[in-house]
């Protein structure tokens, strides 16, 4: 057995230790920026690099969907119900889910994005405000409340004959 060098620190790290060198810089809205205009960059030509290759589904998603699956098949065999809450996911990646969370009989909720509803989020970044927080609980909520409705009625044993149920709820674009 041979120990394995120590890799160099990245340029990203060493960017990060001398923004938090310099006192409140990290805490500002020009890193934040920086980071909102980092991830657009990458998210840009990783979605349209997608899209040029006319996938269905790339392998980085499929990736995804695999440990998705495996979340779903262990929730199931610890008969945990599981509510999905689906934020910024268009065309065949949406598709996918919704085949995978169908197949599987879980839940799902599509919140609005960012670019749908500004209102919802904070504009130095993708994190919802206080408006954002409670329509989330209150579709969450919703949701649970559907869930115990269902409940009350298949856990009659004559009425349940081991059926689920799926739901996917588009709110206000």
């Amino acid at each position: 057995m041979q120990e394995l060098q120590i890799p160099p620190i990245s340029r990203v790290r060493r960017i990060q230790n001398c923004i938090d060198a310099v006192p409140c810089l990290a805490y500002s809205y020009v890193v934040g920026l920086g980071n909102q205009l980092r991830w657009l960059y990458a998210t840009q030509h990783v979605f349209s690099s997608d899209q040029s290759e006319g996938h269905d589904v790339s392998n980085r998603d499929n990736l995804t969907l695999q440990l998705l699956e495996s979340i779903i098949r262990m929730s199931e065999h610890e008969g945990w119900p599981m509510i999905v809450m689906i934020i910024g996911v268009e065309g065949s990646r949406l598709q996918a889910l919704e085949k995978l969370f169908r197949q599987h009989y879980v839940m799902v909720i599509c919140m609005p994005d960012k670019k749908a509803r500004p209102d919802l989020y904070y504009h130095i970044d993708g994190h919802w405000n206080a408006q954002g927080h409670a329509l989330a609980a209150e579709m969450i909520l919703q949701e649970l409340e559907r869930i115990r409705m269902f409940t009350s009625i298949f856990t009659t044993p004559s009425l349940s004959k081991g059926k689920k149920y799926f739901s996917i709820k588009q709110y206000e674009r």
